[in-house]
């Protein structure tokens, strides 16, 4: 090989134009060398500096000329003879190193064939050969010693073999280089030497379901060959690379098949990407529920469970506006987070990005006027609503928070982890010590239900919310900063307890309205038996409305419990008393029907049936003449004035009420709690907002460490009013 050529020898390798070689060499800048010949000088550009699809050529027009002139008694006489067309198909295109070993193969191949070349005469061609070899196998202390650093130490049969390959190439019509290349190694990628027969066995066990690897693959398609008679020649790495390439060349299929439609969502399937700028705070929110990662006191069993948290997330700024933990997922725990969270955002969101749950789907939340006679408390609200595809955890970016909230849930005293993997090691069998100084450390505490909230409420204010995430769409700011950005101006508590009120249709029977298991009376729906449509709270269910067809305000009904089948012999007073209720309930319905019936018969039925006697000649004289009813007399100016001032009176004491109950709410909670039994032991009857807090309060530390205080004082407030205390019994019971 040349260090240098002029234009004309390339354009010659090339098959083109020496003009068009110039005009390549000046566009590309190719290097070069002035040489001076007769009438001037010229170009010769430099075999290294010449791009790849150059020097091949020229290797190959080179190769040519000098086989061209070997003599015919040499084996090579026509490997001159190199077509330069390259194979059918696709070429595979070859490595760099590949492609230049196959160069300086050509280079060495081109030496070699000169050196036999130079010679005459029979008998000296060998020797030629032999002795090039020898000189070229000196190394580095050689006239080669590039080509020997890259090819190493050759013998003759190597360099004939190769002169070879480059006849069978130019025969079979393929290309110089590429027949020279390496035939070992990953210069073919994606070819194998697998036939079609063994492909279809290894794809069959591969891609069985029960996800073998793949050693058990190949040894499961061996066997498979063997009793088809499919010939089993190639190595196991042979096996291991064609099923290696496969699956990186099929990852939809391989993933699809051997784990599922979840796993090829989650791993291989095309994603949306949001673009958040576009949404405001409050914009939507995004809903789901999560089993927290640890044990707390179930309040209705009293036992230690993984309680539920139902969270609504801002989508724009990431903020927990609003969340409620309880036993289970229920639509009375995500009406009471939707409440939450409504009032933190202080305004009504536009749209809620929901769960596909049953309790985000039930007709409470979604049902359709029209269609069910129920309207759904979304669409009351005015909320759009959007469901997420089932299995598909992605769409829903509160599921990314409930990975950040693992935070805050080893910091709890009961963390049970998240998966088997996560398990701490005093929840493994057999780590006794473990056991044992976890319960040293912790004292074996479990959380209430109330420490839980307010341990969370601690998280996020302190940990979560005013931390800035770097990464995201929220650019390095804090949820609390983006959140506080865009709140609104705020929501009438009361205005949104009625509008959250659900409904539905319900019909008046004998002892009034039955509603979730309970039965609800009042004096209004005696002597009823029509549809009426009610209004209730999930989080009061004392009371509902009761509303006509028309939509006026029937009445109010409360719960009406089971009396005590034998209260006067083993009953409490309080058993005797609500007997004593409902039977002067029933006695009274009893007196309200005969004295309207009594007043139908004598202005109605009785002067139609004498009517009805006299057109048929019956005497009716002696009967009685019916009692006539007399008008009501009409109220006098003084009375006006009384019923006008007891009005006022009335009303001026309900405020007073009310202002009592505000003040209230303001004390201490214990001083709170004492009040409320003072209410209760004299007759009055709290809120539901008192009934809740006392609820809560029970289950609280000041109320476990004072509890025996506080029954002495719930008993002396009792005798004094003469009634009976509260019972610790009835706990959850106010």
């Amino acid at each position: 090989m040349k260090e240098a050529y002029p234009s004309r020898d390339i354009a010659a390798a090339l098959g083109t134009s020496e003009r068009a070689v110039q005009i390549r060499a000046k566009k590309e800048g190719w290097a070069y060398l002035e040489e001076r010949v007769k009438g001037g000088t010229r170009k010769l550009y430099i075999y290294a500096s010449l791009p790849k699809d150059v020097q091949k050529a020229l290797v190959t027009w080179d190769l040519k000329a000098v086989v061209s002139q070997t003599p015919s008694a040499t084996p090579l006489a026509k490997v001159g003879e190199l077509v330069e067309a390259t194979p059918a198909g696709k070429p595979i295109p070859l490595a760099q190193w590949q492609e230049r070993k196959a160069l300086a193969k050509a280079d060495l191949l081109r030496l070699y064939l000169e050196a036999a070349w130079q010679v005459k005469g029979w008998g000296r061609v060998l020797p030629a050969k032999l002795a090039f070899l020898e000189e070229y196998n000196q190394g580095l202390a050689g006239p080669y010693p590039i080509l020997h650093k890259i090819l190493g130490p050759l013998t003759y049969k190597t360099v004939e073999r190769w002169a070879v390959e480059a006849k069978k190439a130019q025969q079979a019509g393929s290309d110089l280089v590429e027949a020279l290349a390496p035939k070992y190694g990953d210069h073919k990628r994606g070819v194998r030497g697998v036939s079609k027969e063994q492909a279809a066995i290894l794809l069959a066990w591969a891609m069985n379901p029960n996800k073998h690897n793949l050693a058990e693959v190949i040894r499961q398609a061996r066997e498979s060959m063997l009793i088809r008679g499919v010939p089993d020649r190639q190595s196991e790495a042979t096996y291991r690379r064609f099923l290696e390439d496969w699956r990186d060349h099929h990852i939809n299929e391989w993933t699809y098949e051997r784990e599922g439609k979840q796993a090829w969502n989650d791993k291989c399937a095309y994603y949306l990407k949001r673009d958040y700028d576009r949404l405001a705070v409050g914009d939507c929110l995004v809903a789901d529920g999560h089993t927290l990662n640890f044990n707390s006191i179930n309040p209705y069993t009293g036992k230690p469970k993984r309680l539920t948290l139902i969270t609504f997330m801002d989508m724009k700024s990431n903020f927990p506006v609003g969340w409620e933990i309880m036993p289970t997922e229920s639509t009375r725990s995500i009406a009471a987070a939707l409440r939450r969270a409504v009032l933190t955002l202080g305004k009504l969101p536009l749209c809620l990005y929901l769960d596909n749950g049953r309790a985000f789907g039930a007709k409470h939340f979604t049902g359709d006027l029209k269609q069910s006679g129920i309207e759904g408390l979304f669409r009351r609200l005015g909320i759009e609503t959007i469901f997420a595809w089932p299995y598909h955890g992605q769409s829903k970016t509160v599921e990314r928070w409930h990975k950040t909230l693992k935070e805050f849930e080893k910091q709890m005293p009961t963390y049970t982890g998240g998966n088997i993997d996560e398990k701490p090691p005093h929840l493994h069998r057999g780590e006794q010590e473990h056991r044992k100084m976890w319960a040293k450390l912790t004292g074996g505490a479990v959380p209430t239900l109330m420490e839980t909230h307010l341990a969370l409420a601690a998280w996020l204010d302190e940990r979560y919310n005013p931390r800035p995430q770097p990464r995201g769409h929220l650019k390095g700011k804090s949820p609390l900063e983006v959140f506080e950005a865009g709140m609104g101006p705020g929501m009438d508590a009361e205005e949104l307890r009625f509008l959250m009120l659900s409904q539905t249709v319900r019909t008046i029977h004998r002892r009034g309205i039955t509603f979730n298991g309970q039965d609800y009376y009042h004096p209004a729906l005696a002597g009823r038996r029509h549809p009426v449509l009610i209004r209730y709270d999930l989080l009061d269910p004392d009371a509902i409305l009761v509303f006509e067809e028309d939509g006026n305000l029937l009445c109010e009904a409360r719960v009406m419990p089971e009396v005590h089948p034998i209260a006067r012999i083993t009953g409490t007073v309080e058993d005797r008393a609500e007997v004593a209720a409902q039977i002067g309930i029933k006695k009274a319905q009893e007196k309200q029907a005969s004295s309207i019936c009594r007043m139908i018969t004598h202005t109605l039925v009785q002067p139609e049936t004498e009517a009805h006697f006299a057109r048929l000649g019956l005497n009716t004289e002696g009967a009685p003449a019916p009692r006539k009813l007399s008008a009501p007399a009409p109220l006098s100016e003084a009375e006006k004035q009384q019923i006008e001032a007891d009005a006022a009176l009335a009303s001026r004491k309900m405020q007073a009420e009310r202002d009592r109950l505000e003040e209230l709410k303001a004390r201490p909670d214990c001083q709170r709690y004492l009040e409320l039994l003072q209410i209760k032991a004299s007759g009055g009857e709290p809120t539901a907002d008192d009934r809740l807090f006392m609820r809560y309060f029970r289950a609280g530390d000041e109320y476990a460490a004072l509890k025996d205080w506080f029954a002495a004082q719930d008993l002396e407030m009792v005798c004094q009013a003469g009634k009976k205390p509260i019972e610790d019994s009835n706990e959850n019971r106010v």
